[in-house]
């Protein structure tokens, strides 16, 4: 029950914070100045039972490494989702399909919104969440909408991220939106498989890189090709820092 901060050049934990319940995830907002970690309290005489487990969201200053404050998630089944900035966050259900708009400092609900599940690296622009290159979430006024994009029909993808200073959204399935005129402009096929375990985007270096099963997949955020193709054998452990990436193991050449 404890968060590290562990500098990778020292290679040494420089501080740590006591936690108050089991840490399940940590979620950073845009702009890396702001952690929130959720934590579960399991009720150990009823673990089996998910309903009996309550999750809440602790607000770390990732300068002064301090944790600020925490607040409960509204309901359980409900997770940390997307971190939109340092005074709002989204929770989600797939139990109930709820999404939430929440305070970050109190904690409470500003809006709700049924039937869209919002999870996993999403792309935020302006006020929008985009859960795929076929529609977003804006969260304008404190108020949660949904809006299909016309002529897309595409579900919900597995990641979106941002290119070219916001100007468009990539999903996992390769489609390029333009955030303008809302109208796909390419479409290409990924060099992985959808059901990736996790994703890592580095817009400033212009890669990213997801783990797919055994290997590790470096790819070009414009174009989607294949920079570099690992095992994950090879490489124990992958960060990034300063826009750097280092591996405990066999670095890979990006």
């Amino acid at each position: 029950r404890k968060l590290y901060f562990y500098d990778v050049l020292l290679d040494q934990v420089t501080k740590e914070l006591n936690l108050e319940m089991l840490p399940e995830a940590i979620k950073l907002s845009p702009d890396k100045s702001t952690a929130f970690i959720q934590l579960v309290d399991r009720p150990q005489d009823n673990i089996s039972n998910p309903n009996s487990e309550r999750r809440y969201a602790l607000r770390v200053d990732i300068a002064n490494y301090t944790a600020t404050h925490s607040f409960a998630l509204p309901s359980a089944g409900s997770y940390l989702a997307v971190v939109l900035n340092g005074e709002r966050v989204l929770t989600s259900s797939s139990s109930t399909g709820v999404t939430g708009l929440l305070d970050a400092k109190t904690g409470t609900v500003l809006s709700t919104l049924s039937g869209v599940y919002v999870s996993g690296n999403r792309a935020v622009i302006d006020n929008r969440v985009y859960t795929g290159v076929g529609g977003y979430v804006d969260f304008s006024n404190d108020t949660l909408t949904y809006q299909a994009i016309a002529g897309t029909n595409f579900a919900s993808s597995s990641a979106t991220w941002a290119l070219e200073g916001n100007k468009y959204v990539m999903d996992a399935e390769g489609h390029k939106l333009d955030v303008a005129t809302l109208k796909i402009v390419s479409t290409q096929a990924p060099p992985w498989n959808y059901n990736f375990d996790q994703v890592t985007f580095v817009p400033q270096s212009n890669f990213g890189f997801v783990v797919n099963y055994s290997d590790i997949v470096f790819f070009n955020l414009n174009s989607l090709e294949v920079i570099k193709r690992v095992s994950g054998s090879e490489i124990r452990s992958l960060f990034l820092l300063d826009g750097q990436l280092y591996s405990f193991g066999s670095p890979p050449s990006v």
